[in-house]
């Protein structure tokens, strides 16, 4: 049977983050459309596998054009076939222009070879977007990998010199990638590189070059975009980088807040607080900061000093009749409102002690046929039925939950600020209002934070239903909890169309803790960033960010918002803090207690550099042992590996688990997961690597029993361990299969993994003697693992 495979528009590497991702255009939605004409917006299926002839689009690249010149342009091997072929118009791919995408794929019989996705310039016929998923299902990637990575950027940069000679000129490579690379665990891997644009001496992230090598030096992935009609401001009149930094330094807000990582237990484990920073971009000309078509947040502060009520008690048991009631006396029903629906349920809540109970109701509301009727003209998008739910506890008698759904037909016009018939003091004071009159005993620590939408550029109001949305943040003694009360206001009306209470149960200290200085957490957080001038996207005139820009596009290609005009994109001098650590910018936290770094899965203490041991040169094993430093797999002790120091069963495991999940954190697991041993608890920094070593079969699971991740390891128990981690534990256990010429072969345990790990020269046997009993040190417990790494890849089978 033959596969079909689409695939999606290539996707860079998540550095791009760091320091502004490629337009979304160049990764927009396909929007199958009815005409098979080269219609004003949306994209077509134009032919696919065995379809007749394709269709004549007003293309300056035909169809087989773009086909051959993908093939061309990508180096396509010839025994893929074509699988899908889509033509995505202007409309739908923004600056990116008109692209035909195609894919290539490759199946014989049951075995799956892999695919292509290609992106060709139906305007210029020029490679824009390659991404490639090879299956080696003959040939499994080696490790070390062939290409190591100033290898691979060799080749991608002569990749990108063969397609667009010269033009790397124009760009500065962005070396966060690099700066941050970790030696691979495998040798299927994918070097990325970014190659930024250069304007006027400014970078501008938003266009250059983006390229995929993988271990063995194919280029499997390319993104180009390079905007031919964007106009650049000069950036003669910027003020200073000193004087950018000083205001930047200023402007950037310390915040402390209440964190709980993910695999502790959210109730009864005591919540760290930690220190974080919202790093703000400056706009380069003014020093203002800079926020693009948003409105800046607001705040209005606690709405009350002291708690305006007791706390409801939570004996109660409502009945359905009692929560409807509780409902409606709080939000009335309009006339002609029926009962649809009302139900009853009980559920564990982030491990919160006891049962939440809850009632659920839903009535649906009468058509609207004058608001319907007044709007026909201008539907583009109906928004759902009329209806309200609401969910109210059934223990205290809270409302939890309140939306009111009316038919809105979306208007592919924009609003303007008139259309705001109430004002937002007003709406802010219905929203108030409500929020002290349902938790009169929170008031005292909920925070008011807002923003007007009306001060948004006007372009940007794509909105069917004018509102002012309200964000109640509790925050006690100053620290922030991470829970919020949401209100929205109709700004038709002024009535209250959603109330969403986030509040929970968890328990915070009696009082404030101490905390170390701010000012000296605030330097440290900032030193993990460079500040850039760059040239920042003003994004779409109709786009205002309220949903994903994938779901903007889609919509403009189905022609229910208008199209952006061409050139219309305008760009923007900024200064833009880029992240320079990012370990340290997505994993890990700072302890505003003790001032260390702190992993957020499970809240042990990280480190904060990527610095050697200074204890290794040299040494016979320092190639080994340098990879296990720089996953953190060995703990240093004043900077020093000690690498003949004996190894611990927890050690090894931590190294065998990276490997598995290519050196990322291993899967976490939050108190409902059991203890598979009484030593290892949800509390110790080894619980999450035990745990998966259990679902990985490395380790036995035995709750009543002991792990003993302190015991030194002997070179018996890494044996086992190694071909465990290979996956012939089953087959080890024939230990008669088996022959292991060592005079001390009875008094190994294991003698099958023992034979097994010597056979592939993953251990060694000391002349006649395998010596089960000795103990294993760093040195040689790196050395194993390595060589397990180097096997593993060749050992597998191939799958497909």
């Amino acid at each position: 049977m033959k596969k079909s495979i689409k695939a999606g528009a290539v996707g860079l590497s998540a550095v791009l983050l760091l320091a502004g991702a490629l337009p979304a255009a160049a990764s927009s939605v396909p929007v199958p459309v009815t005409s098979a004409s080269n219609s004003a917006s949306g994209s077509a299926s134009v032919s696919a596998p065995g379809s007749e002839a394709a269709v004549n689009t007003e293309t300056a690249i035909k169809r087989d054009q773009a086909v051959e010149l993908a093939r061309k342009l990508a180096q396509v091997p010839q025994d893929y076939e074509v699988s899908n072929v889509t033509l995505q118009t202007a409309a739908a791919t923004g600056t990116a222009g008109a692209t035909w995408s195609i894919n290539f794929s490759k199946q014989v019989k049951d075995k799956y070879y892999g695919n292509y996705y290609i992106g060709i310039s139906a305007d210029t016929g020029e490679l824009t977007q390659m991404s490639a998923y090879i299956n080696n299902v003959d040939s499994p990637p080696s490790y070390p990998p062939e290409k190591d990575l100033k290898a691979a950027k060799l080749i991608g940069e002569a990749f990108i010199n063969s397609l667009y000679p010269g033009k790397l000129t124009e760009t500065r490579y962005n070396t966060v990638a690099e700066d941050n690379f970790k030696t691979p665990l495998m040798g299927d891997v994918r070097y990325n590189y970014r190659y930024d644009r250069v304007v006027n001496g400014v970078v501008f992230p938003g266009n250059g070059f983006s390229v995929d090598v993988n271990g063995s030096g194919q280029v499997v992935g390319f993104n180009y975009q390079w905007d031919k009609t964007t106009q650049f401001p000069d950036p003669a009149s910027v003020i200073s980088q000193e004087k950018a930094e000083s205001l930047w330094k200023e402007k950037s807000k310390l915040t402390a807040s209440y964190f709980r990582p993910y695999n502790k237990n959210t109730n009864t484990a005591s919540p760290f607080i930690a220190y974080r920073l919202s790093p703000v971009r400056l706009n380069a000309l003014t020093g203002e900061m800079d926020t693009g078509n948003m409105p800046v947040q607001e705040s209005g502060g606690p709405i009350a000093t002291a708690p305006l009520g007791a706390a409801p008690a939570k004996d109660k048991q409502l009945t359905q009749s009692q929560a409807i009631d509780a409902v409606t006396a709080r939000f009335p029903l309009p006339t002609g409102a029926k009962l649809e629906n009302a139900s009853y349920q009980e559920y564990n809540e982030n491990n919160m002690d006891g049962l939440t109970r809850a009632w659920n109701i839903s009535w649906t509301l009468p058509e609207d046929e004058k608001s319907k009727s007044e709007a026909a003209d201008k539907i583009a998008y109906p928004m759902g039925s009329r209806s309200i739910r609401a969910a109210v506890d059934a223990s205290t008698g809270e409302i939890k939950n309140y939306s009111r759904n009316e038919y809105r037909p979306f208007l592919a016009t924009a609003m303007k600020p008139e259309d705001y018939k109430v004002s937002i003091d007003t709406a802010k004071a219905t929203a108030v209002e409500l929020v002290k009159s349902l938790l009169p005993h929170m008031a005292h620590q909920l925070e008011l934070h807002y923003s007007d939408p009306t001060k948004q550029a006007a372009a940007s109001y794509w909105n069917s239903n004018p509102s002012y949305g309200f964000s109640f943040d509790r925050t006690i003694d100053g620290i922030i909890t991470g829970e919020t009360v949401q209100v929205t206001v109709d700004a038709t009306n002024g009535a209250v169309v959603n109330y969403s209470n986030g509040l929970t149960g968890y328990s915070y200290p009696a009082s404030k803790p101490a905390l170390t200085d701010p000012a000296e957490a605030k330097e440290k957080l900032l030193s993990q960033y460079k500040l850039q001038l760059q040239y920042a996207v003003d994004w779409m005139a109709g786009y205002d960010g309220s949903y994903p820009i994938e779901k903007y596009n889609l919509m403009v290609a189905a022609g229910e918002l208008p199209p952006s005009p061409a050139g219309n994109q305008k760009v923007r001098l900024s200064y833009v803090p880029v992240a320079q650590n990012t370990d340290l910018a997505n994993g890990y936290f700072l302890d505003a207690q003790t001032g260390e770094w702190r992993d957020n899965r499970n809240g042990e203490t990280a480190r904060s550099d990527r610095a050697a041991a200074t204890d290794i040169s040299g040494h016979w094993a320092e190639r080994a042992l340098s990879l296990m430093v720089e996953y953190n797999a060995i703990d240093l002790k004043d900077g020093k590996a000690n690498p003949d120091q004996t190894a611990t069963r927890g050690e090894l495991i931590k190294m065998l688990v990276l490997a598995a999940s290519g050196g990322y954190l291993p899967m976490a697991y939050d108190s409902s997961r059991a203890a598979s041993f009484i030593d290892v608890k949800a509390s110790s920094a080894l619980f999450a690597y035990v745990e998966n070593a259990v679902d990985m079969n490395l380790i036995d699971r035995d709750p009543s029993g002991e792990f003993n991740p302190d015991q030194i390891m002997t070179r018996d128990d890494m044996a086992q361990l190694i071909v465990r981690a290979l996956g012939y534990n089953k087959l080890a256990q024939q230990s008669s299969m088996f022959r292991l010429d060592v005079t001390d072969a009875e008094t190994i345990q294991h003698k099958g993994h023992a034979a097994i790990a010597v056979g592939l020269g993953i251990m060694s046997a000391d002349g006649s003697q395998f010596r089960p009993a000795d103990e294993v040190t760093r040195a040689q417990a790196a050395t194993a693992f390595f060589r397990f790494l180097e096997k593993r890849g060749t050992l597998q089978d191939s799958r497909y």
